[in-house]
Protein backbone atom coordinates (compact mmCIF):
# COMPACT_ATOMS: atom_id res chain seq x y z
CA UNK A 1 0.00 0.00 0.00
CA UNK A 2 1.72 3.81 -0.78
CA UNK A 3 0.53 6.45 1.93
CA UNK A 4 0.83 9.74 0.48
CA UNK A 5 1.81 12.20 2.94
CA UNK A 6 2.89 15.55 3.92
CA UNK A 7 6.45 15.50 4.80
CA UNK A 8 8.12 19.09 5.88
CA UNK A 9 11.32 20.63 7.90
CA UNK A 10 8.69 23.28 10.05
CA UNK A 11 7.92 22.23 13.52
CA UNK A 12 4.97 20.49 14.17
CA UNK A 13 4.99 17.03 12.31
CA UNK A 14 4.38 14.17 13.83
CA UNK A 15 4.65 10.10 13.15
CA UNK A 16 1.62 7.64 11.20
CA UNK A 17 2.02 4.60 13.03
CA UNK A 18 0.37 2.26 10.81
CA UNK A 19 -0.61 -1.59 11.71
CA UNK A 20 -2.99 -4.46 10.34
CA UNK A 21 -5.99 -5.37 12.33
CA UNK A 22 -7.60 -8.09 10.72
CA UNK A 23 -7.76 -9.77 7.82
CA UNK A 24 -4.39 -9.14 6.39
CA UNK A 25 -0.64 -8.53 7.86
CA UNK A 26 1.83 -6.25 7.58
CA UNK A 27 5.33 -5.42 9.32
CA UNK A 28 4.86 -4.65 12.91
CA UNK A 29 5.94 -1.27 14.27
CA UNK A 30 5.42 0.61 10.99
CA UNK A 31 6.64 4.02 11.62
CA UNK A 32 6.22 7.19 9.06
CA UNK A 33 8.17 10.87 10.10
CA UNK A 34 6.52 13.44 8.53
CA UNK A 35 9.48 15.42 9.93
CA UNK A 36 12.62 16.27 7.89
CA UNK A 37 14.58 18.82 9.40
CA UNK A 38 17.72 18.72 6.80
CA UNK A 39 15.09 19.50 3.38
CA UNK A 40 13.83 22.63 4.04
CA UNK A 41 10.70 21.87 2.04
CA UNK A 42 7.48 20.51 2.15
CA UNK A 43 6.16 18.16 -0.25
CA UNK A 44 4.07 15.52 -0.74
CA UNK A 45 6.06 12.22 -0.43
CA UNK A 46 5.41 8.54 -0.09
CA UNK A 47 5.55 5.80 1.77
CA UNK A 48 5.27 2.17 1.20
CA UNK A 49 3.57 -0.80 3.47
CA UNK A 50 3.31 -3.76 2.17
CA UNK A 51 0.06 -5.72 2.84
CA UNK A 52 -0.50 -9.40 2.22
CA UNK A 53 -3.71 -9.85 -0.49
CA UNK A 54 -6.85 -10.69 1.41
CA UNK A 55 -10.85 -10.23 0.90
CA UNK A 56 -10.68 -7.91 3.68
CA UNK A 57 -8.12 -5.82 5.23
CA UNK A 58 -8.50 -3.73 8.28
CA UNK A 59 -5.97 -1.01 9.29
CA UNK A 60 -5.65 0.89 11.89
CA UNK A 61 -3.39 4.13 11.37
CA UNK A 62 -2.63 6.53 14.51
CA UNK A 63 -0.57 9.22 15.30
CA UNK A 64 2.35 8.64 17.64
CA UNK A 65 2.72 9.79 20.87
CA UNK A 66 6.45 9.86 20.31
CA UNK A 67 8.34 13.05 17.85
CA UNK A 68 11.04 14.00 16.34
CA UNK A 69 9.30 17.82 16.12
CA UNK A 70 7.62 18.02 19.37
CA UNK A 71 4.26 17.92 17.14
CA UNK A 72 1.84 15.84 15.83
CA UNK A 73 0.43 17.41 12.87
CA UNK A 74 -0.18 14.32 9.96
CA UNK A 75 -1.69 15.50 6.63
CA UNK A 76 -2.62 12.28 4.70
CA UNK A 77 -3.14 12.96 1.00
CA UNK A 78 -3.95 9.51 -0.24
CA UNK A 79 -3.79 5.86 -0.05
CA UNK A 80 -3.56 3.22 -2.82
CA UNK A 81 -3.55 -0.29 -3.13
CA UNK A 82 -0.90 -1.82 -5.15
CA UNK A 83 -1.44 -5.46 -6.31
CA UNK A 84 2.10 -6.84 -6.74
CA UNK A 85 2.30 -8.21 -10.50
CA UNK A 86 1.85 -12.04 -10.79
CA UNK A 87 5.03 -13.99 -10.56
CA UNK A 88 5.44 -14.72 -14.34
CA UNK A 89 5.07 -11.19 -15.52
CA UNK A 90 7.93 -9.62 -13.40
CA UNK A 91 11.64 -9.25 -14.43
CA UNK A 92 13.43 -11.56 -12.09
CA UNK A 93 10.84 -14.58 -12.88
CA UNK A 94 13.06 -17.13 -14.41
CA UNK A 95 12.53 -18.07 -18.02
CA UNK A 96 12.11 -21.81 -18.57
CA UNK A 97 11.72 -23.30 -22.60
CA UNK A 98 8.56 -25.04 -22.96
CA UNK A 99 8.38 -28.17 -25.45
CA UNK A 100 7.90 -26.67 -28.19
CA UNK A 101 11.23 -24.11 -27.98
CA UNK A 102 10.61 -20.50 -26.79
CA UNK A 103 9.79 -19.19 -23.19
CA UNK A 104 6.01 -19.15 -23.48
CA UNK A 105 4.00 -21.91 -25.06
CA UNK A 106 0.83 -20.65 -23.26
CA UNK A 107 2.52 -22.36 -19.91
CA UNK A 108 2.49 -21.20 -16.80
CA UNK A 109 6.05 -20.48 -15.81
CA UNK A 110 7.63 -21.85 -12.64
CA UNK A 111 8.90 -19.83 -10.23
CA UNK A 112 11.19 -19.88 -7.62
CA UNK A 113 9.62 -18.36 -4.10
CA UNK A 114 13.23 -16.10 -3.44
CA UNK A 115 11.59 -14.91 -7.08
CA UNK A 116 8.35 -14.06 -5.65
CA UNK A 117 9.73 -12.60 -2.66
CA UNK A 118 11.89 -10.49 -4.35
CA UNK A 119 9.14 -7.97 -5.78
CA UNK A 120 9.49 -4.70 -3.39
CA UNK A 121 6.91 -2.49 -2.79
CA UNK A 122 9.32 0.14 -2.15
CA UNK A 123 10.20 -0.22 -5.76
CA UNK A 124 7.09 1.32 -7.07
CA UNK A 125 7.61 4.71 -5.35
CA UNK A 126 9.37 7.65 -7.81
CA UNK A 127 13.19 7.86 -7.37
CA UNK A 128 12.35 11.54 -6.35
CA UNK A 129 10.58 10.77 -3.26
CA UNK A 130 13.60 8.37 -2.48
CA UNK A 131 16.40 11.31 -2.91
CA UNK A 132 13.95 13.48 -0.76
CA UNK A 133 13.73 11.21 1.83
CA UNK A 134 17.15 10.01 2.19
CA UNK A 135 18.92 13.63 2.30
Amino acid sequence: MQIEYLASYAGGMGVLEVDCVAGCSCPSNVSIDAHTPLVRASRHVLACVPVTEAASCHMRFRVSAMSSSGGYKIVLHALRVLLQPPASDRADAPQHASPGGGTGGGRKKAVSSAAQESWSCDAALPSKTHEYLNQ
